[in-house]
């Protein structure tokens, strides 16, 4: 009945309408910042009561475990995963959003603590330090197989060597060094 009344000519209709689609814009405008501040808020009130859950903290541990696991054992995913971290590594504009993503992550104490434990609790596993010290010693070699690198290398060592033997006090402090090792095996005591 009411309706028939509102549209019962199409000019009210029309006012209607545009008076219903502003009032509801007027509200949302008006009560969007209480809406996400409450649901910000209620979302972070949220995941903080889930991982202060031992049982759900232990299940996301050994989850992460296995999925580090996967892309480790996986040749192809390691090889993607570093070519996609070296090109967003690589833009200015990525390094500013992951330095400033990490600060804004790691200035709540709490995220903090549970980090830690958790990057000590994966370093300690065996397999984990293997695959590591694997990439490592890869890193190194690819290293050493670069010429430019390896030049580079070869220039710093000799530098350093010409510049040690330049210096007197280094060679003062050997001298001294050698004689107390050498009076020290003569007389021990």
């Amino acid at each position: 009945m009411w309706l028939s009344y509102i549209f019962e000519s199409w000019r009210r209709g029309i006012v209607t309408g545009l008076g219903i689609v502003t009032s509801v814009t007027l509200l949302s405008v008006f009560l969007w910042s209480s809406f996400q501040s409450d649901t910000v808020g209620g979302a972070a009130s949220m995941a903080q009561d889930v991982l202060s859950d031992k049982k759900v903290r232990d299940n996301a541990v050994a989850a992460t475990k296995g999925v580090v696991e996967d892309i480790l054992k996986d040749d192809n995913s390691v090889t993607l995963l570093v070519n996609v971290i070296t090109r967003l590594l690589r833009q200015e504009s990525s390094r500013a959003a992951v330095a400033d993503f990490l600060k804004g992550v790691f200035e709540d104490k709490y995220i903090r603590e549970v980090t830690k434990k958790f990057v000590v609790s994966l370093l300690q596993d065996t397999w984990i330090k293997e695959q590591l010290l694997d990439i490592s010693k890869q890193l190194v070699v690819d290293l050493l197989e670069d010429r430019a690198t390896r030049a580079w290398m070869t220039e710093f060592l000799l530098q350093t060597s010409v510049d040690a033997l330049k210096d007197e006090e280094l060679h003062e402090n050997t001298a001294k060094a050698l004689k107390s090792t050498i009076v020290k095996s003569v007389r021990p005591w």
